[in-house]
């Protein structure tokens, strides 16, 4: 006699399904209703956070992955999807702190799923998810990324043609990670030192700059500024000198300085 499963699927795993569609192309004016459906199945899973942790992580599981699978049956032109894959794994990583979830594990799943991203769904994630992160959550999340950084530096003897050329595309790349999780912190110090260490650029002055102003220390963003004015060297001034230009006046007013 062969026992039978006891394990049942769970209810919500239609919700999903039904909200997915899956096998039905969405075009570019079905998407907005497309993404309103799934959103309301999102709701129902994120509510489950607070009372049934366990659940909504794995809830929250199945819907990315049935999100992976949308890709290819979806126009996604105005990128509104792929902001809305940004909110499921921010749920995700809520509810695996609400379940108590070892951080590093969490972090080493991000970092996986950043890895392996062929839909881009993870393209310029860092930011929000260094607002789902409780403070836990962010320092294993900014650890792993560091040793990545620090990893991929490309030593001079070491590599040559495509290995160089790769090794240095993954040390900007997690480079450009730390600055935002160094950004979204708030962490003056942290930033200004990978910025010196790698060679600060113009939006690098600028969100040093911000920082400093943010706390009152008016001359010391003005410097950074200037600084950040020095190294904007496109023909028509890029979007951070821009921004720069804009501070200055800022700053030289509350400076007591307008008249320049």
């Amino acid at each position: 006699m062969t026992r039978k499963s006891t394990s049942k699927a769970d209810p919500l795993e239609r919700d999903v399904e039904r909200a997915l569609r899956p096998g039905t192309f969405i075009g570019y004016r079905e998407c907005s209703s497309f993404i309103s459906d799934l959103a309301g199945v999102e709701a129902k899973v994120a509510s489950l956070t607070t009372t049934d942790p366990g659940r909504a992580v794995s809830l929250y599981e199945t819907v990315l992955a049935g999100c992976h699978e949308k890709a290819e049956e979806l126009d996604d032109s105005g990128g509104d999807f792929g902001q809305f894959v940004h909110v499921l794994f921010c749920g995700w990583i809520k509810a695996r702190q609400a379940a108590g979830a070892v951080s590093e594990e969490t972090a080493s799943r991000l970092l996986a799923w950043m890895d392996d991203d062929p839909c881009g769904f993870c393209s310029q994630i860092e930011a929000d998810i260094a607002k789902a992160l409780n403070k836990t959550g962010l320092a294993a999340f900014e650890k792993q990324v560091r040793e990545r950084f620090d990893r991929s530096a490309p030593a001079k003897s070491a590599f040559e043609g495509d290995l160089r050329d790769r090794s240095e595309y993954h040390h900007r790349r997690w480079g450009d990670v730390l600055r935002k999780l160094y950004l979204e912190r708030e962490n003056v110090a942290a930033y200004i030192a990978l910025a010196e260490k790698a060679g600060p650029t113009a939006q690098d002055c600028r969100d040093v700059a911000t920082l400093l102003a943010s706390r009152r220390k008016h001359q010391e963003a003005l410097a950074w500024v200037e600084r950040g004015l020095a190294l904007d060297k496109t023909p028509y001034g890029s979007m951070a000198g821009h921004e720069l230009s804009e501070l200055k006046r800022d700053l030289l007013k509350r400076l007591g300085r307008g008249d320049e």
